[in-house]
C-alpha cells in the first residue's frame, strides 16, 4: 500500500505540473522561506540558478545550497522569476520587483501581473460585514475557526520574521554567530506535519546540539509568539457570542500542539477546551491537502449542518467546500493592508524594524477584518489617538532614537529647542528617554524663538534692514511694518496701500523703510538687549545645539549671529545643497535625508512640511519680542492654537507607539538602519498622499501659517 501523500508531496506536484514547460529556462526563485526549502529539497529536473530575497544584507549568502542573488545578477543570468510564497505575499513581492527586466511568475504558474490583484473600491470582499457574520452563523449547528490571522494575529508583518527575531534575541545571548532562521526553516521543511518539539528534534539532530541549548531555543521561541500575538477582538467577540448556542471547534495547520494553542489563545481572552483545538501536528493531517478536513467531518460534523471561518481562499475557502463544510473567508490585517490605500508601503518591508512598525499599526487599525468596508478600502482613523499613532509615531521614534545618538557622538550636553515646534518635541524626547531607561541625556530647553523675534536682533544699520525686508511677505506695507519690524504706523499714506506681494514693489518699499529707518533701529535695540537676557535666564550661556523641524536654518542662523557663535543644529531634514545660503555659518544636520541621501527636500517630511508645522506648534500664538519687564508678546492666537487639543490627543498616541516600539528593540535587539530610516520617511509619505481620511476634528484643527509672510491661514485638509 503506498504512503499517503504529504501536503509537501502536495506542493511539489503542483510546482512541476505548473511550470513543467519551463524546464529548460534559467530560474531565479524569489523567497527563502519554508516553501523554498521544501522545493529545492524535493524538485528535480529544474535549472534553478539562485535564491532572491527582500534583505539585500544576503545577497552573496548561500541558503539551502544555491546563493542569493542580486537584481542584477537575475537580470543578467535567469529566464524568469518564480515567487514561492504563500499568495497572501505576492502582491508585496510583485511590486517589489514588477520593474525588473525578467518575467515574473507565481508558483501557481500565472505570469504575474497587476491585474491578477483585485484592489480598488468595487472589490466585493467591502461588502462583507460583522453584523452579516453574525446572521450568518445563527443558520449552522456547528462553527469552527481559523486560528492565526483570524482568532490572532502577530505584530510583525511577515510570520517569518518570528525567525528573524528569534535569531537576533538569541545572538544577543550567545554570539554574534549564532544562526537560526535558515535552520528553523529547513527543519521544517523535513518535518510534515510536525510539532514544535518534533522539529526541535530534527534541528538537534541537523546542528549536533545539546539538549540544554535545543531547550533554550525552542523555549524562546514559544516565548516570542506568545510576547507578539494579539487578539482579533472584533472575531473574538463573534466567537463569544455564539460558543454557548453552537458546537465550536478552532482548526488550524500549525507546529504549536493544542497544549501551547490552548496556553496562547487564553493569553488573549479566548477560552475553548482543549479537546476543541484540531491541530495539523497532532492529527498528522492539514487542511491543505484536505486529510483534516475530512476527520473532522467523519468526526465532528458528522452530517450536521457546518460554517468555517478563516483567512485563507483555499485552505479555509475551497477546500472545506470538498467535505460539505460552508466557508466565510475574511481578510487577515496583512491581506487588508495590500487592498488599502496605504498599500505601496508594503513592498518596501524589508528589515525587523519596518516588519514591526508595519505590525503594531496592523494590530491597531486593521485589527477587525471588517475595518475598511466603510471607506472601500481607504484607511481612516475611529480617533485622533490613531492618528497620532499610525502617522507619526515611527517618524517620532527614528527622530528621537537619531537625534539621541548624534548627540552622543558629538558629546553634545544642553540642546535647546526651538519654538513652536519644540513645545511637544521636548515631551516627546524626555519620554522616549523615560521609556528607554537612560541615564545621561543632554539638558533640554525649551527656547522662545521665532524668525520674527531674531529678525530684528540682527539689524544693527540700514544693510541689515534691506536684508530682513528681503524675506517674502504679502500684504499691505503697513502690516509689514507691524509684522516685520515691530513698527505700528498709522499713516494714511500707508493704510491706504494695496494689500500687495512687498517684493514686487522694491522701490516703494526701500522708500518707505528709509523713512521709518530710525524707528526701525530703536526697535531692534530694544528687542535685542531683551532677548539677550531671555537667553541668559534660560541659562543658555555656555555650549549648546540646537533642534528645529526644517530646512535651511534661518532662524539658527541668525540666533548665531545675535549670540555671534557658530551653532549646531538638528532637523528633521536639511537642505545642503548650494540653495542654501546659511550653511556656511551653520552647522546643520538631518534625520531624514530624503531618496539622494543629501538634500532633505527629497524627503517626505518635507514634502509635507505644512503638516509638520502645523501639528508641532505650541498653545501661544508666534512669539514676537521679549518685552521690557521680560514677558513674553505673541501674536494673536490662529486656529492651530484655538484647536489645540487635537495635538494632545494626538501625542497620547505618539507616545503609546513610543513605549511599544521602544520596549520591543531592547527587547529584541533590533536597531534602526538608514533603510529603516528611509522606509519610515516614505511611510509617513504615502500616508500623507491621500492615504488616510482626516477625522472631522483634524480637518478643522490643521492649518498652514507664516507670521512672517503674511496672516493668512490655510487649511490642512479641505
Amino acid at each position: 500500500m503506498s504512503r499517503t501523500k504529504s501536503k509537501f508531496d502536495y506542493e511539489i506536484e503542483a510546482f512541476e505540473a505548473a511550470f513543467e514547460d519551463k524546464k529548460g529556462l534559467r530560474i531565479a526563485v524569489y523567497g527563502t522561506g519554508r516553501m523554498t526549502a521544501t522545493l529545492l529539497d524535493r524538485l528535480k529536473g529544474f535549472c534553478i540558478i539562485g535564491l532572491l530575497d527582500r534583505d539585500e544584507s544576503m545577497i552573496g549568502k548561500e541558503i539551502y545550497g544555491l546563493k542569493v542573488i542580486s537584481r542584477e545578477e537575475a537580470e543578467k543570468n535567469a529566464d524568469i522569476i518564480i515567487i514561492n510564497t504563500s499568495e497572501t505575499y505576492w502582491g508585496t513581492i510583485y511590486k517589489r520587483i514588477q520593474n525588473w527586466k525578467i518575467p515574473v511568475y507565481f508558483r501557481n504558474g500565472v505570469r504575474a501581473s497587476n491585474e491578477f490583484f483585485h484592489g480598488g473600491k468595487d472589490n466585493p470582499y467591502w461588502e462583507k460585514t460583522s453584523a452579516e457574520l453574525e446572521k450568518r452563523m445563527e443558520q449552522y449547528d456547528v462553527i469552527s475557526f481559523d486560528i492565526f490571522d483570524t482568532l490572532i494575529m502577530r505584530k510583525v508583518y511577515l510570520p517569518t520574521d518570528i525567525f528573524n527575531i528569534i535569531e537576533r534575541k538569541l545572538r544577543g545571548e550567545l554570539g554574534e554567530n549564532f544562526s537560526f532562521a535558515e535552520i528553523r526553516k529547513r527543519a521544517a521543511s523535513v518535518c510534515d506535519n510536525a510539532t514544535i518539539d518534533e522539529i526541535y528534534t530534527e534541528i538537534e539532530k541537523m546542528q549536533n546540539w545539546n539538549c540544554e541549548l535545543t531547550k533554550k531555543v525552542k523555549q524562546c521561541e514559544i516565548d516570542v509568539e506568545k510576547r507578539l500575538i494579539v487578539p482579533r477582538k472584533e472575531i473574538v467577540r463573534l466567537y463569544d457570542i455564539i460558543k454557548k448556542e453552537k458546537d465550536i471547534f478552532f482548526i488550524s495547520d500549525m507546529y504549536f500542539p493544542r497544549q501551547i494553542l490552548e496556553e496562547i489563545l487564553l493569553q488573549c481572552g479566548i477560552r475553548i477546551a482543549k479537546e476543541r483545538i484540531i491541530v495539523s501536528c497532532d492529527y498528522k493531517k492539514d487542511k491543505e491537502g484536505g486529510l483534516l478536513w475530512r476527520y473532522y467531518a467523519d468526526n465532528m460534523v458528522k452530517g450536521r449542518k457546518a460554517l468555517h471561518i478563516g483567512d485563507n481562499d483555499k485552505t479555509d475557502g475551497e477546500v472545506p467546500k470538498r467535505y460539505g463544510i460552508d466557508s466565510y473567508v475574511i481578510w487577515s490585517a496583512a491581506r487588508m493592508l495590500q487592498k488599502s490605500s496605504i498599500r505601496n508601503i508594503t513592498p518596501d518591508v524589508n528589515t525587523l524594524y519596518s516588519s514591526l512598525i508595519v505590525g503594531m499599526i496592523n494590530s491597531r487599525i486593521l485589527n477587525s477584518p471588517f475595518a475598511l468596508q466603510r471607506t472601500c478600502g481607504k484607511i481612516y482613523f475611529e480617533k485622533e489617538k490613531e492618528a497620532g499613532f499610525c502617522l507619526l509615531g515611527s517618524v517620532m521614534h527614528v527622530f528621537c532614537n537619531w537625534l539621541f545618538r548624534q548627540t552622543k557622538e558629538s558629546q553634545i550636553r544642553k540642546l535647546a529647542f526651538f519654538s513652536r515646534e519644540g513645545y511637544l518635541l521636548t515631551k516627546l524626547f524626555k519620554y522616549y528617554f523615560e521609556v528607554a531607561g537612560e541615564a545621561k541625556i543632554p539638558e533640554v530647553v525649551y527656547m522662545e524663538i521665532s524668525r520674527r523675534a531674531v529678525l530684528i536682533t540682527s539689524i544693527y544699520d540700514e544693510k541689515d534692514i534691506l536684508e530682513v525686508s528681503d524675506f517674502p511677505y504679502i500684504g499691505s506695507i503697513n502690516d509689514f511694518l507691524n509684522d516685520r519690524f515691530g513698527v505700528l504706523k498709522e499713516d494714511v499714506s500707508l493704510s491706504e496701500e494695496e494689500c500687495i506681494e512687498i517684493n514686487e514693489s522694491k522701490e516703494n518699499l526701500h522708500r518707505v523703510l528709509k523713512q521709518y529707518k530710525a524707528d526701525i533701529l530703536s526697535e531692534a535695540d530694544r528687542e535685542r538687549k531683551n532677548y539677550l537676557d531671555y537667553v541668559e535666564s534660560i541659562g543658555l550661556t555656555s555650549e549648546f545645539a540646537v533642534v528645529d523641524s526644517q530646512l535651511y536654518g534661518t532662524t539658527q542662523y541668525y540666533l548665531g549671529k545675535l549670540l555671534g557663535k557658530k551653532l549646531k543644529g538638528y532637523y528633521f531634514c536639511v537642505c545642503k545643497d548650494k540653495t542654501n545660503r546659511y550653511l556656511e555659518q551653520n552647522i546643520m544636520e538631518g534625520c531624514f535625508p530624503g531618496i539622494k541621501g543629501l538634500d532633505g527636500k527629497d524627503s517626505c517630511i518635507y514634502k509635507n512640511a505644512a503638516f509638520i508645522e502645523a501639528f508641532f506648534t505650541s498653545p501661544e500664538g508666534m512669539l514676537e519680542c521679549i518685552e521690557d519687564n521680560g514677558r513674553k508678546r505673541y501674536a494673536e492666537k490662529k486656529q492651530n492654537q484655538i484647536y489645540f487639543d487635537t495635538r494632545l490627543d494626538m501625542l497620547e498616541g505618539i507616545q503609546e507607539f513610543l513605549k511599544e516600539i521602544i520596549i520591543l528593540c531592547k527587547e529584541y535587539n533590533v536597531g534602526i538602519t538608514s533603510e529603516d530610516i528611509w522606509f519610515t520617511d516614505n511611510m509617513f509619505g504615502i500616508f500623507m498622499n491621500d492615504g488616510f481620511e482626516p477625522t472631522d476634528r483634524m480637518k478643522k484643527s490643521f492649518y498652514y501659517d507664516n507670521g512672517i509672510a503674511n496672516r493668512k491661514e490655510i487649511p490642512i485638509w479641505e
